[in-house]
């Protein structure tokens, strides 16, 4: 059973997080209109802002978002050749598109 509020889109978008001022990159795996999850190596603690930069396909210049951390996903050492930990961010302000 699916809990998700919003259905979810697959993308796969390079993205540059900023956590505490300091720059973790990442991978945007699916969107949708209220939030993202990013695999990444990045461990921030839900509740916590973020800033999210990335270029969107067919567009010229990065898209900055501000969001807050709504979930982790830890995988165990042990599974990372084939699984990927990540977070899920709450957009504050999603745009339009």
């Amino acid at each position: 059973m699916d809990k998700r509020r919003e259905a979810r889109t697959k993308k796969r978008i390079a993205c540059a997080l900023f956590i505490k001022g300091a720059r973790q990159l990442g991978i945007v795996i699916d969107v949708s209109s209220r939030g993202l999850f990013v695999q990444t190596n990045a461990k921030p603690a839900p509740g916590e802002k973020v800033r999210i930069e990335l270029t969107l396909p067919g567009a010229s210049q990065a898209t900055t978002l501000d969001a807050t951390v709504a979930r982790v996903r830890m995988v165990p050492p042990r599974l990372l050749s084939v699984a990927q930990g990540g977070i899920g961010l709450l957009l504050s302000n999603p745009p339009e598109e």
